[in-house]
């Protein structure tokens, strides 16, 4: 025999035990990246790729959100997220519905997590790699004169420059680079 007066269905953002109304027990909160609109439901919606639901109980679509720029969904393609991650060092996402963060290229640079783009390779520098946190200083007797370089130039015989060099000088009368 029951002291309760009246049964109550599931709200919207639960789900029963039962799937229905008839012969349920309990309510359970949507799980996160997860939401339901109507009550006494059997399971819960996933929210959609590229989008997150980072608390229980999300009772409309809406409150699945899109990861800011610079960041990605913890599932990536796969629907269901329940919050963003910054894309690494290295990688940056300029839209806020992408699955996936995308490599600086080859001349570029991302120093940071979190970028929403990659950063040139200043005159005097290279990177020959996809995916780098820094670009490499061009060695003595190498040099650079344009940005997003992937590599450094020699200098001609009869000229010489230090590290990080935008161009060459001219050796000296007498004098010789080898």
């Amino acid at each position: 025999k029951s002291n309760v007066p009246s049964c109550i269905d599931c709200a919207a953002g639960s789900i029963t035990d039962a799937g229905t109304s008839t012969g349920a027990t309990t309510c359970s909160a949507c799980a996160v990246g997860k939401y339901s609109t109507a009550s006494n439901v059997a399971q819960c919606t996933a929210c959609l790729p590229s989008t997150f639901a980072d608390a229980e109980g999300s009772s409309k679509a809406e409150d699945c959100k899109a990861c800011p720029a610079g960041s990605v969904t913890n599932t990536g393609s796969v629907a269901g997220a329940s919050l963003c991650t910054a894309c690494a060092v290295g990688k940056y996402s300029s839209r806020s519905d992408v699955d996936a963060c995308t490599l600086c290229v080859a001349g570029q640079y991302a120093s940071i997590s979190g970028l929403t783009g990659c950063s040139e390779c200043a005159a005097g520098k290279k990177q020959a790699a996809d995916g780098m946190a820094f670009c490499d200083a061009c060695e003595a007797g190498k040099y650079q004169n344009s940005t997003a370089a992937i590599k450094c130039n020699d200098c001609m015989t009869g000229y010489y420059s230090g590290a990080l060099a935008t161009g060459c000088k001219l050796c000296a009368d007498g004098k010789h680079s080898g």
